[in-house]
Formats: C-alpha cells, structure tokens, sequence
C-alpha cells in the first residue's frame, strides 16, 4: 500500500527489502504498542463469546450451534481490531489523499488457517482498511502485479487414509466396551499407541473414524438432509445483511462493514459443515453405542459439534491436548467442553487452569508422542559413535562435514495482525544480525528449520538468497535429521516444541529473546530453565563458542533441561500408555448405554432404533446369519412420521458403513446390503439415488479400509462387485479412482501423483460442466 507516495507493509520480507534499499516506509505495527495488543486480544475473546447479538440483532434467528463458533471468531475478530488500531492511527497521523495497493481477494481465516494463514489475515485487514478509507472518502486504487502475489508459502498435505480397523479376526463375543477415536487431531504414533492399548484390553473394541467419512466430500454426504437449519442459516445470512445497514454499535468497522461479508458468511459454511458432520457423527454413536469418545482438541466449531452429539447421548468424550512448549497465549479457548483433558505436564495443567479449565477434568498423563525418547533420555552414546552418525547425517543432508551446525529453529512470530508473540521491527533487526553473525563466522553452518506449517517462508528465503553460503534454509528436511546433525539448537523470539525435541536428543538450547512482547500472556516454558538466554545478539557468538569448545558449559546447559523434560513430561520412567490406558479406562463407561429410550422419546421412531440395535450387533460380533435374522424381524411403525424418512435414509448410510467395516468378504456384504434395503424398502420407498449411494459407501468403505491394510486383492474383489452395479455412481466417485489405482499399482509415490493431479482435474472438470455430466452419469 501506497500513503502520500511512502510505502505501508506489515510483511517481514517486505519490510526487510525496503530497509536493505533504504526505501523510507510505513511499518504498520509500529502504530500498536504492546498495551493495545493485549487490550485487543482480550476483546476480541469477549467479542466471540457474544457476536451473534452484534451480528444477528435480537429480531434475528436463534442460530442453533453458533454457540460453538467461539474460538472460530477468535483470530478473525483480532485481526480487525489491530487494523482499526493502526489504520485509524496512519490516518490521523499522516495526510492521507488517496490509497495505492495490492488487494488481494476476500479470503477467510477458518480456524487458524488456511495456509499460508497470513494471506487471509492480510485479506481481513484490507477489508478494514476500506471500509476507513470509504468512511473519510479516500480514494482507493489497485497496484498491478506482473505475477501472482506470493505470501509466506501457500502449503498443502497429502490427507492421510484411514487405517483398517481389525474387526474381523476377533471372537464372537458382546464387548462391553467399545471406543471410538477420532482420527482427526491425533499423530499417527498417538493413533497407533491407543489402538494397541485397547485392542490388547479384554472385551473391549476400537474403532477408527476420519473427517473425510463424516465430512461434506466423505461417504456419508449423500445421507445428510436438514431442510429446517439449512432454512435457518439462510435467514441468518438475510439478517446478516439487513443488521449490517441498521448497525449503531461500538464495532462498526466490523458489524457494519460490507467488505468483511465473506467472513461472516463463511464461519456460517463451517456451522453448515459442523451440522452435517454432527448428523453423520450422531447415526456414528446411535450404531456403535461407544463407552468413550477419543478426540484432540476439541477448539472449533466441529470438534465442539461432535463433542456436543456425544454428551446428549450420555457418552464420555477425552481431547488429547498437544502440550509442550509455548507461550501462554495459545492456551486460551483451546480446550472446549470435552468432560476430560489429558495433557502432557503440569505447565500445560497449569496453563489451562490459568484460562478457566476446571482442575477436575485435567489429567497429567506425559506424552504419547515423545514416551520412547524420553525413556531413553539418558542413554548416551560415547563421543566417536556421536560424531560419526552426525558426520553420516551431515553428508546426507548436503552440509559440510568438517564444521558444526547451529540450527535456528523458527516458527511464525505472527498471523499477520493475530497471534503477535515479537515486535516484528526488533525481529527483522535480530535477522539482520543473525545474518552478520554468519557472514563473520565462516566455521560455522547456520542452518534455519521453520516450523513445517506456520512460519514466514518467504522471509527466509529472501534472507538465505542473499545471505552467505554457511547461511542455509532446511524447509524440506524433517527436525530429527535437522537435530541430529546440529551441536546446537537457538530459538529465534519464539517457544516451540522444537527445542524440547532438542533436550530429549541432548543438543543445548539457545534462547534469544530480543523482541518478544513484555506482556504476561507473551511468557514462555523456559523463562527460568532450559535454555541459555541472550537479550543481545553482541554476546550470541561467546555463548556459541562455549558450548562448541568448553564440555563444562554444554553439560550444564543439558542439566539445566532436565527440568524443562520433568515439567512438560511429568516422570522419566513411568510408562505414558500404561497412565493414558488408565485414566481412559476409569473414564470409559463399564457397559454399552441403551440406545431405546434416546431415540424412541427423540424421534418416536422404532424401526430406526431396531435397525440400529440390528447393526450394533455386527460390532458386538454377530455373524452375518444373526445379524440378517434381526433385519428380517424389523417391524413396520404403526404411524408416520415427519421425521422418519430423513432419519431412517441417515440410518440406513450409516448402516451401510458398518456392513463394510463387519462383512467378511464381498458376496456376504452384497447378501447383507441387500436384505438391509429390502427391510428398508418394507417401511417406505428408497429412491435410486439413495440405493445407490448404500451400495457405494458399502463397497467403498470396504475397499478402503482393505487397501490400507495391505489387502490390495481383497480390494480389487469390492472394486469389481460395485462396478458391475453402479458403474455411472462409481464413476462420479474420486475417492473410488483413487483407491482403485491403489489396488493395481504397487506402492509408486510419481505415479500416485500423478494419478491424483489428473483426478483433480478430472472432478474441477465435471463440475464445471454439471449438465453432461450429470446426463452423462
């Protein structure tokens, strides 16, 4: 942006190539001060808590579930209220007569993304600024650019598949447990962990299940229906509109901004998202009646939704919390209103405490995740064997062999104008040094490691573009191979769990804490222990040389951690899993709670609660001939319902993913989808459409819960089947061609993708094309 011909920039790459060219600009957050941050940030906490009376008004609709947006509105609220602060601020202080920049289009900031996160944030505050610049009658011009913008990087993961569920190999016995977790939130080792826990527990039954099976694009899309809230949104998107115009209230830049629409509109998508994904999670927990649901953070508005359908069903819900080390702040609104919080020590129970989560629902159980190193923490290998795999892990990696490595471990200092942990200004400066320090230490290799999903990518490789050669950016190469050839890890203004990875692998950790905001929601783990402070870069190279030359130095630094592992792990040697297993345990219910009396005074609807109770017994390990018994036995209701078509069509979705997860083979499923729509069929008609999207979840959720275990022929013979019976429903399926490329090619990471961007490209074809598409089949 362009004010009386000076530059205006929040962004730190930006920034730093106008201070290199000694370009005279605008650094915007030199306009908030550390007292409006934190005045800022606790408003924009009370302001989610209450935005539906600002937004819809008291003559608006009672939006059910907008209670759970909370957190959703947290950074978004923030990230207006700092733009106020600081655009208002420019404006009086400079003559401003017109306004010359790079907009970017609207994008939402959902949860804390998407990523890169700084690029919606940018997105929430030029709305702001707009809306100031219309309110003075500003002129507003745009900025052409030769090429896209870029802002940090624009990162994407391959969505991990579900892992098979063993349901088959087990005794026909009624469990009296069954657990449920779900896979979204938790590491794969923490998945992993668990599922060995209680699948090695007598009577007791695990099960998996991921947002893509529950979520608008996974198999249960298809069964959602609700004509009445989606009705309800509508009028909410009405009222969102009209109260805008009539707003008088102290949040004008906000409420009665026309420009922030978008964001308004889409925390409305994700109440839509978390409605349908709650309805598919309900029929979930109606079929499988868990003693316990296992979840992680439960912050936002569909983990909340999910918590929420499993509390009114008398079920106990667990989040996993992530602990470790961090600043205060991120430990606000974390937990929601799960009955129990596991964490990993007591900084972490301290933390939430601090933010109102009740003593009661905490348990300190250590860390899944981190158990084994910690185990091992003080098996040390002798100097020469050190030396030579870190030697072996340099080479590999491409780094000098014959001079040590100092990692500097980062993370995102801001989300744009959310989240401020430094004074960008005082950051940008300790780079600069940081840079000198490198140029006049040749013997050193200084390698940055950001953190893989929230850091400011662009900013580093501008500074390693220009940087010396001993300056290296590792933004592919994964923190164990990093720290495992590193001597020394130094945290650049941020806390991150990095560093305690570095304790457990014995590597002293450098603080250097040179712009952090002096703010007590801005403290962090290692205040007192567990790291050398250095305030100023001028003694950053003594301390480095200290502990590369002087073993005094660098054991007491290790020693020092000691007490950062016990606070954050709790005790070296007691077993994680066996505490995690034991708490879970105590927690879960000792037997299955009924599923009648719910349902019958919910929905006065009997076929569906037999029809439910007819698929439990599959997961209680029926056989397919009682379970078929049971069908056939269904009774037809006396009366109609308004309610029973809906429900019955999401029963009988459900019903077909656990057919798929409890049949043996593919014949035994064919038998027992079609006797389970034939019973369907007795009470009121299944249309086409819904019958074969039964058939398709049934075999697909087979399929893929065949092919992630390893059972690629197992796969093929549920590819065959549905494609013989549905081939036109098939072919509108992406996830079908993904996994059917999976039962006929061996693991080949190119032509996996390969295959994956031409399935892309075939569906944002189809979808531009609706009409042939759809006559097409």
């Amino acid at each position: 942006m362009l004010v009386t011909h000076r530059p205006v920039t929040q962004d730190l790459a930006v920034a730093h190539e106008l201070d290199r060219l000694q370009i005279p600009f605008l650094d915007e957050f030199c306009y908030l001060s550390p007292k409006d941050i934190e005045e800022n940030w606790n408003q924009a906490n009370e302001l989610a808590e209450i935005w539906q009376q600002y937004a819809l008004l008291r003559d608006g609709p009672n939006l059910e579930l907008a209670d759970l947006t909370k957190q959703e509105f947290v950074w978004p609220f923030e990230i207006c209220l700092n733009a106020r602060t600081v655009y208002r601020r420019i404006f009086e202080s400079d003559a401003v007569e017109s306004l010359r920049g790079y907009w970017l289009p609207p994008q939402a900031v959902s949860r804390t993304g998407p990523a890169p996160v700084t690029r919606a944030a940018a997105s929430l505050a030029q709305a702001v600024l707009r809306w100031l610049a219309d309110l003075k009658q500003i002129p507003i011009h745009s900025l052409q650019c030769p090429r896209s913008l870029s802002v940090e990087r624009l990162g994407w993961r391959v969505r991990q598949p579900s892992v098979a569920v063993p349901v088959n190999d087990r005794p026909v016995t009624r469990p009296e447990k069954v657990v449920l977790l779900l896979e979204t939130g938790l590491r794969a080792h923490e998945q992993a962990v668990l599922e060995q826990h209680f699948e090695a527990t007598a009577n007791c039954r695990f099960v998996r299940i991921s947002y893509w099976e529950l979520g608008p694009d996974g198999l249960f899309a298809a069964a959602i229906h609700q004509t009445e809230f989606d009705a309800a949104l509508q009028d909410a998107r009405r009222h969102l509109a009209k109260n805008r115009l009539e707003y008088r209230g102290p949040y004008p830049e906000i409420f009665a901004n026309p420009y922030l629409e978008f964001q308004f509109l889409r925390i409305l998508e994700e109440i839509q998202v978390a409605a349908r994904i709650g309805a598919a999670f309900g029929s979930v927990l109606d079929v499988l009646r868990p003693s316990l649901l296992i979840l992680g953070h439960d912050a936002f508005t569909q983990e909340r939704m999910l918590v929420r359908e499993a509390q009114e069903r008398g079920i106990p819900t667990v989040s996993l919390i992530h602990g470790g080390l961090w600043h205060s702040v991120g430990a606000r609104g974390i937990v929601g209103a799960a009955d129990h919080v596991l964490v990993w020590g007591e900084n972490d129970a301290r933390l939430l405490e601090c933010y109102g989560v009740e003593p009661a629902r905490i348990h300190t159980v250590g860390s899944l995740q981190y158990a084994q190193k910690y185990l091992q923490v003080d098996q040390v290998c002798t100097v020469g064997q050190g030396a030579n795999r870190r030697t072996a892990v340099k080479r590999r990696m491409g780094l000098p062999t014959e001079q040590p490595v100092v990692a500097l471990l980062t993370a995102s200092t801001s989300a744009g104008f959310a989240q401020v942990i430094a004074n960008p200004a005082a950051h940008r400066k300790t780079w600069t040094e940081l840079v000198r320090i490198a140029e006049s230490r040749p013997d050193i290799t200084f390698a940055i490691k950001p953190h893989p999903s929230y850091d400011h990518f662009e900013f580093y490789r501008h500074l390693t573009r220009r940087g010396p050669e001993n300056l290296v950016l590792l933004e592919s190469a994964t923190l164990d191979d990093v720290l495992a050839a590193a001597e020394i890890a130094v945290l650049v203004n941020y806390c991150t769990t990095a560093a305690l990875e570095a304790m457990l692998a014995h590597i002293p950790v450098v603080f250097i804490r040179n712009a952090i905001l002096p703010l007590n929601s801005r403290q962090d783990s290692l205040k007192e222990h567990g790291s050398v402070p250095v305030i100023s870069l001028e003694e950053l190279e003594s301390i480095l040389d200290r502990l590369l030359q002087d073993d005094v130095t660098r054991h007491a630094a290790i020693e020092d951690a000691k007490w950062v592992l016990h606070q954050s792990l709790g005790e070296k040697d007691r077993l994680v899993l066996a505490l995690t297993g034991t708490v879970l345990d105590q927690i879960a219910q000792d037997s299955l709670p009924p599923v009648d009396d719910h349902w019958r005074s919910g929905a006065g609807d009997t076929f569906a609660v037999e029809l439910a109770r007819a698929a439990r017994m599959l997961w209680a390990g029926a056989g397919a001939s009682a379970y078929l018994q049971a069908v056939r036995d269904l009774r037809v209701p006396a009366k109609k319902n308004s309610r029973l078509a809906v429900w019955n069509e999401t029963k009988l979705f459900n019903l077909a993913y656990s057919l798929a997860l409890c049949a043996e083979n593919a014949s035994t499923l064919l038998q027992l989808a079609s006797e389970s729509l034939t019973a369907m069929e007795s009470v009121h008609p299944v249309t086409t459409l819904a019958r074969q999207q039964f058939l398709l979840i049934a075999y697909l959720a087979a399929m893929i819960h065949r092919v992630d275990a390893g059972q690629r022929k197992a796969g093929r013979s549920y590819a065959w089947v549905i494609l013989r019976r549905i081939p036109g429903a098939i072919a509108r399926s992406p996830l079908f061609r993904r996994y059917l490329v999976k039962c006929l090619v061996e693991s080949n990471r190119f032509l996996l993708t390969l295959v994956s961007l031409v399935e892309r490209s075939y569906s944002n074809w189809a979808r531009l094309q609706p009409t042939r598409y759809q006559e097409n089949g």
